[in-house]
């Protein structure tokens, strides 16, 4: 059994002051993705501020893809140690469900992993990354819909 013990959608995520910067996306109907004619890299982040206890959990990305694949995207949960600064990844999404697919929805999930969020010794953050070489047209429809955590029993 699945339950999401937390998750957001992409377009409540902060962009990095690189990604406001440069300004090569846009933000609609929830999702997060390259403007029209833009390419090269947008990072957005969002606090994860509730603990969880031990368990098993997963990463699961919700995304808008003609094509099953994470070609540009990286998908992550990450920490700080509040102690001394140390960075790590947990949980990194892997793969895209292939069928079934309704309106190019697919989803992308990391491994399946034992942890415990802990927010006494950790800050934690998703982290999503897309990089595109080819410019994005009106048409593209490669964006990131929302992120969840999911706990697995």
């Amino acid at each position: 059994m699945q339950s999401n013990v937390w998750s957001i959608p992409a377009m409540c995520m902060t962009p990095t002051a690189n990604t406001v910067q440069e300004n090569k996306y846009v933000t609609t109907a929830g999702r997060v993705k390259f403007k029209a004619g833009e390419s090269g890299k947008i990072v957005f982040v969002a606090s994860v501020s509730k603990s969880f206890p031990e368990g098993r959990y997963a990463l699961r990305a919700h995304l808008e893809r003609k094509v099953a694949d994470l070609l540009g995207t990286n998908i992550q949960l990450r920490r700080a140690n509040r102690v001394n600064g140390a960075v790590e990844t947990i949980l990194t999404c892997v793969g895209v469900q292939i069928d079934p697919v309704q309106n190019n929805i697919r989803f992308s999930d990391s491994n399946v992993e034992n942890l415990k969020i802990d927010l006494d010794k950790f800050y934690y953050w998703i982290q999503v990354t897309d990089s595109n070489a080819s410019p994005a047209t009106k048409d593209s429809v490669d964006a990131v819909l929302g992120v969840s955590i999911v706990r697995i029993s």
